[in-house]
């Protein structure tokens, strides 16, 4: 009788545990790199036609006097199977141009707490939901996986 609680209890815990971290909006794949962009944008004759082919399109374009604004957001989230998705920080990345439409001005900053998109509008993605059973079959499949693709 021991066995079976303990196995039904490891099979909980592999169900439950995953990432803790997730990521909504723009994701700055390669931090480092950043300062290396930030540096070419500010001292070259960057255009928006540049900053969208070389970082695709923003989160969102802000427009002030012919002037526009863009601003790429990240935001990360803290999830835990008890207390669900919390925002911890957003990284957003604005780039100011002129109104040439060059490259005025760029800011790499994290905001903390709530950030850029405090509503609660979500879009909801349909696909495949999976029920308690599925869950715990991929988990208990994905153990070793990562290390046998390197």
């Amino acid at each position: 009788m021991k066995k079976v609680l303990t196995f039904i209890i490891f099979l909980a815990v592999c169900g439950c545990s995953n990432k803790n971290e997730i990521y909504h909006g723009y994701t700055f794949d390669d931090i480092e790199k950043i300062d290396i962009k930030l540096h070419k944008y500010k001292t070259s004759k960057t255009t928006t036609q540049d900053i969208e082919n070389e970082l695709g399109s923003p989160t969102f374009i802000e427009r002030n006097e012919g002037k526009l604004v863009y601003f790429y957001i990240e935001d990360i989230f803290n999830k835990s199977p008890i207390i669900g998705e919390k925002k911890m920080y957003s990284r957003v990345l604005r780039i100011d141009f002129d109104s040439n439409n060059i490259v005025e001005s760029v800011e790499f900053y994290t905001v903390e707490g709530k950030g850029y998109f405090n509503n609660s509008d979500k879009t909801e993605v349909k696909g495949n939901k999976m029920g308690f059973f599925e869950q715990m079959q991929k988990n208990l499949t994905a153990v070793g996986r990562e290390n046998q693709s390197q």
